[in-house]
């Protein structure tokens, strides 16, 4: 039934491209973000009558199909529909040899990463912790409202790409297309980026290539098959700058309204939407201001502009409201955790330097070494400054295949390149390509002003490496004037991109073999019979090939721990114990960062109304107050926590104990 919102995007693309005359990027863009729209409308609305449930949100969207059908039947009968210009799609079609090369290098990056978003389950840390874990918990409630939880991200934290996820998993009954939201995400963020450079007045090939250097962004490859929430974040802080690109040009009311939709979904979508929404909206709109003459025209301007940001603001009421009433504060209560102690040219010069060392980790260990000796000499003691590092983590460069820790080392170097030099290129200082350039460098300079180093702080800028592609294919423009020269590099960087296709540590594509391939069989054992030393030197070269698990032969429910395989027996024979008692409610005892969510897959409950009710108890976040009725304790608790006999006075003992989980059974 996922289906049906496929068929609105659908309906409201043929009503975008018979309204807007066939320009065929404007209208995804724009069926994309409505989808995203009414998701959020959906999910608020249904939440306050606690109809998140299959038949609620299947109404819904039967509702809207039937609207948008009636919609394009009434611009058909109009004429508004010009089937005519469709002639006009076969020169948008024409592409030269070089640009054929980019558009199928950018279809091998996006067939790849959608055959890894499909057979492979949600599993990266956060997501197993709360990302997929307060989708469960919200399926079980039949609402998004805050509910007691020893995990307090669940409650607090950005939810929209979780909405998004909610609804997938809702109407398919299962998590299949939960790592989808992030993989569409990666494939508008290359359509706008393309339209920024289009905006920017480019030629379709430098938009071509912007949007392949998007696609090629390592973390964006290794995100786009998670349910982390980056990539979400990144799409819509591009689709921000892009409409409000086009808004300070037209003052259309339709660009209008997209803006301020960006806008408002950025926000609810991760805290640091606020620091690049913020970069990119007061360096547009100011470079639009300052360029008008009149003074009505001026405050009509900046009348128009707080007409968004009010737009934006009021999209996120709901969240701001239980926020508010559980916290009282309306944004994150852990801002301390994450936010630079102690604002200063010191610290935001440690972070610069740090964000940027990082990305520069290449396979080689000396080299990285020498990144961060480097680093040590350029900071000295503030190398892990207290003030500006999460939790005391130390500094380190390391070469990872993983959507936490992975750089992006040619996108890094190509885009300070640009940032440096297309100053100096740009002729017209007053134009919407400088200012966007100024937008991209404010939103790097407040980031690493506001928000501590961390060791995997590589995947929160991601939203920058995505705003600075179009900047990276316009420094190319201006420096090299080959096509083949150009599509050369494209290739290298394709290259570059290939393991990060291919050996994602927890969602590894390859080994594409058990055991046995035609790189490692009997025959190849004999030809290296004579020659061991080579023989060793082959079988490392080819190990990823046949050693270790890959999503292709890998039984799903161990994907879940490619994280964390040691607890994956932990966490199967704990469930396999609370299965044999057959329950109707569970106790949850867990720690703030403990795993949720592969609780609710083994018991069958992560999408739809299961047999066994879940719930946290003893809870100590302020979350424990929500809880309406002293309801007594399950007799069956699941414990990653330390247990002394009594949980909260209640006397409880062990009958199953691993190193990860336990089982527990309340003594009457």
């Amino acid at each position: 039934m996922v289906t049906i919102i496929l068929i609105s995007f659908l309906l409201l693309f043929f009503i975008f491209i018979g309204k807007d005359g066939f320009e065929l990027r404007d209208a995804l863009v724009k069926s994309f973000l409505s989808n995203f729209f009414l998701i959020l409308l959906s999910t608020e609305v249904l939440s306050l009558i606690n109809q998140i449930t299959f038949k609620g949100i299947l109404f819904f969207w039967i509702l809207i199909v039937i609207f948008e059908i009636i919609a394009l039947i009434r611009m058909i009968q109009s004429k508004k529909f010009d089937l005519s210009q469709i002639n006009s799609l076969k020169g948008k079609l024409i592409l030269t040899r070089f640009e054929w090369l980019i558009v199928g290098l950018i279809g091998v990056i996006c067939a790849t990463t959608l055959l890894i978003a499909l057979l492979s389950p949600p599993n990266n840390y956060d997501s197993m912790t709360y990302h997929m874990a307060r989708v469960a918990e919200w399926i079980q409630h039949q609402n998004v409202n805050f509910y007691p939880t020893a995990i307090p991200r669940q409650n607090y934290s950005m939810p929209f790409a979780e909405y998004v996820v909610l609804q997938f998993q809702i109407l398919s009954r299962s998590d299949l297309y939960a790592n989808l939201v992030q993989w569409l995400s990666f494939i508008f963020s290359m359509v706008i980026v393309s339209l920024i450079t289009k905006e920017l007045k480019f030629s379709k090939f430098t938009q071509l290539v912007a949007g392949f250097v998007a696609s090629a962004t390592p973390m964006a490859i290794l995100q786009s098959s998670s349910t982390q929430n980056d990539l979400v974040l990144g799409v819509l802080c591009l689709s921000f700058a892009y409409f409000l690109l086009r808004f300070v040009r037209s003052y259309t009311v339709e660009d209008g309204i997209f803006t301020a939709i960006s806008f408002g979904l950025a926000l609810l979508t991760k805290g640091t939407g606020y620091i690049f929404c913020a970069a990119i909206g007061i360096l547009l709109g100011v470079y639009k201001i300052f360029s008008l003459t009149k003074k009505e025209k001026k405050y009509k301007l900046v009348w128009s502009l707080g007409l968004i940001v009010v737009g934006g603001l009021v999209m996120n009421t709901g969240h701001f409201l239980r926020n508010y009433n559980l916290y009282g504060h309306p944004l994150s209560t852990a801002n301390s955790r994450i936010t630079t102690d102690n604002l200063s040219l010191t610290t935001t010069y440690a972070n610069l330097i740090r964000n940027a060392a990082v990305q520069l980790a290449t396979p080689l260990p000396m080299i990285n070494n020498m990144i961060v000796s480097a680093t040590e000499w350029t900071l000295g003691e503030n190398i892990n400054n207290s003030d500006a590092t999460f939790e005391a983590a130390e500094f380190s460069v390391d070469f990872r295949i993983n959507s936490d820790y992975s750089g992006n080392l040619f996108q890094m170097v190509l885009l300070t390149l640009a940032l440096i030099l297309l100053p100096w290129l740009i002729k017209n200082r007053k134009s919407a390509l400088f200012f966007y350039l100024l937008a991209v460098f404010a939103a790097i300079v407040v980031f690493n002003v506001s928000i501590k180093w961390q060791p995997w702080g590589s995947r929160l800028i991601t939203p920058i490496f995505l705003l600075g592609s179009p900047l990276i294919a316009i420094l190319i423009n201006k420096t090299i004037s080959s096509k083949k020269l150009i599509s050369s590099l494209m290739v290298v960087l394709f290259l570059f991109s290939v393991p990060f296709l291919l050996l994602n540590s927890i969602r590894p594509l390859v080994p594409f073999f058990e055991d046995d391939s035609v790189l490692y069989t009997n025959r190849v054992q004999k030809f290296f019979s004579n020659y061991p030393n080579q023989y060793k030197t082959f079988s490392k070269i080819i190990s990823p090939f046949f050693k270790g698990r890959s999503i292709l032969h890998t039984d799903r429910r161990m994907l879940y721990f490619l994280s964390n395989f040691r607890t994956y027996y932990d966490y199967n024979r704990a469930m396999r114990v609370i299965g044999d008692e057959n329950p109707l409610e569970v106790g949850l005892f867990l720690s703030s960062n403990d795993w949720e969510y592969p609780i609710w897959v083994f018991s069958g409950n992560h999408a739809g109304e299961g047999e066994i009710e879940f719930r946290h108890i003893a809870v100590e976040d302020i979350s424990g107050n929500l809880q309406e009725e002293l309801l007594a304790f399950p007799s069956l608790v699941l414990s990653t926590r330390e247990f002394d006999q009594t949980i909260a006075g209640v006397e409880y003992e062990i009958i199953f104990d691993t190193d990860s989980i336990d089982v527990l059974r309340k003594i009457d």
